[in-house]
């Protein structure tokens, strides 16, 4: 999956192909597929870890900044559950600067209702927990 942020109107829907940021939430795929093709070599790879940056590093081959953050353990620890999709959401905020993590206390809102909260809870131990190299 993919997508596209900026701060004018996108009407592109064309694959990325040369992105500034890849997110993996299954370290898995990183046997499996390179997860770094194609990464700028200024980007940042943000990977879903108990593992180090540097090991991140030697398994993927990548030598740009990585960040790693435990987002599944953070889900089970505040929602009960290990998806870790809006958990992700806040290490992908610290490590990229795009949008505030005030900003998403709204949309989480909207769209958890009534377990917002945890959600909440758990991407800001992620923005927060997250290790960057």
């Amino acid at each position: 999956a993919f997508n596209r942020v900026d701060t004018k109107r996108i009407k592109s829907r064309a694959g990325i192909y040369e992105p500034d940021v890849v997110a993996v939430l299954d370290e898995s795929l990183i046997e499996l597929v390179n997860v770094v093709e194609g990464l700028k070599p200024k980007g940042i790879l943000v990977v879903n870890t108990q593992k180090t940056a540097k090991e991140m590093a030697k398994a993927t081959g990548f030598k740009g900044r990585i960040g790693v953050v435990d987002a599944k353990g953070i889900a089970f620890k505040e929602m009960g559950v290990t998806i870790a999709n809006t958990t992700m959401i806040g290490a992908l905020i610290k490590a990229t600067g795009v949008v505030s993590l005030d900003s998403m206390k709204s949309p989480i809102d909207h769209r958890f209702g009534r377990i917002a909260d945890k959600n909440m809870n758990a991407m800001t131990r992620a923005y927060n927990e997250i290790k960057i190299s």
